[in-house]
């Protein structure tokens, strides 16, 4: 099982409502704090991301298990069409690989110290067009 990842995930316990936070989804990067040194690797992450300026500029909140997310509310009458929801967690997931899984080898290795006007700014159609991604196929990588 990888130490670090990128996905989404639901609240379990709590009753799915994918209007209100934070019984929605949310998408981000997670890190695994039961295996070794996982509690570490997070405050790292939470640490590197936040002193990068990430966090507080893509409006972000944090946790041990997810050290970077945000959840991704449904707007509007999704229930009728759920093609604009799932495009939304779909864009939200090619986000996060592409602002934050280049930056955490450099989070890991302690060379994190990028300041904000250098951090890569990404557009909407800069995350649609992800050359990494693939529409419905995510790439993954393991730490």
């Amino acid at each position: 099982m990888p130490k670090v990842g990128i996905g989404l995930e639901w609240n379990k316990k709590s009753r799915l409502n994918f209007a209100t936070s934070p019984d929605c989804a949310y998408t981000g990067v997670r890190v695994n704090i039961a295996l070794a040194d996982g509690k570490g690797l997070s405050r790292r992450l939470r640490d590197g991301f936040a002193a990068t300026g990430l966090i507080k500029s893509h409006k972000l909140v944090t946790s041990p298990w997810w050290p970077a997310y945000r959840y991704e509310v449904a707007t509007g009458e999704y229930w009728d069409d759920l093609g604009h929801y799932r495009a939304q967690l779909i864009e939200s997931v090619r986000f996060f690989w592409r602002v934050f899984e280049p930056r955490i080898p450099d989070v890991l290795t302690g060379q994190a110290q990028v300041p904000l006007d250098h951090a890569v700014e990404v557009s909407r159609d800069q995350e649609r067009s992800c050359p990494r991604l693939k529409p419905y196929r995510l790439a993954s990588r393991t730490w």
